[in-house]
């Protein structure tokens, strides 16, 4: 996205390592960097604003984000408990990982995507309260509906906290 093969933004710190196969019990797809030092950071999302918090996710809560590929979108959950077999490799659809307790986003009515790869890592939010609902990690090819991590289980693992 710009940059050189030379830059360095920031340096891994921690991971949730996953955990292949069908029957794995994954929670988590996520990594927090310590970031370099001279690179300008903002505590707010472009176009979603400050965050304020975060909030127990809910059936129908409508939530934005601001991702790499998609940009700004808006969409509603509508499962905060689902498990789902994500591929892990487009020529081997055997090569697989099960995540559980999964929160599932939809678009909004009238659009027909919501992420779309290179989405992940985006942080989902409440769109009334602005409160982090959960972290965006993987998608359809269509778009047609995401799956996020719920926040407190991303930050519990990565034993981080917001501000």
């Amino acid at each position: 996205d710009g940059g050189e093969p030379g830059d360095v933004v920031g340096r891994l710190l921690r991971f949730a390592p996953i955990i292949i196969g069908a029957q794995a019990d994954n929670r988590v797809d996520a990594a927090v960097a310590t970031v370099d030092g001279s690179v300008a950071l903002s505590s707010s999302i472009c176009t979603v604003g400050a965050i304020n918090g975060m909030v127990s996710p809910s059936v129908d809560m409508a939530v934005h984000k601001h991702a790499r590929t998609t940009g700004y979108s808006s969409g509603v959950i509508d499962d905060v408990d689902c498990d789902v077999l994500v591929p892990l490799s487009r020529t081997d659809p055997t090569r697989v990982a099960r995540f559980t307790h999964q929160l599932r986003i939809r678009p909004r009515t009238g659009s027909s995507r919501f992420a779309q790869g290179g989405d992940s890592g985006a942080l989902i939010v409440g769109k009334s309260s602005n409160a982090a609902v959960g972290l965006l990690f993987a998608c359809p090819d269509n778009g047609s509906y995401a799956y996020a991590n719920p926040i407190q289980d991303v930050l519990d693992t990565l034993e981080v906290e917001l501000d």
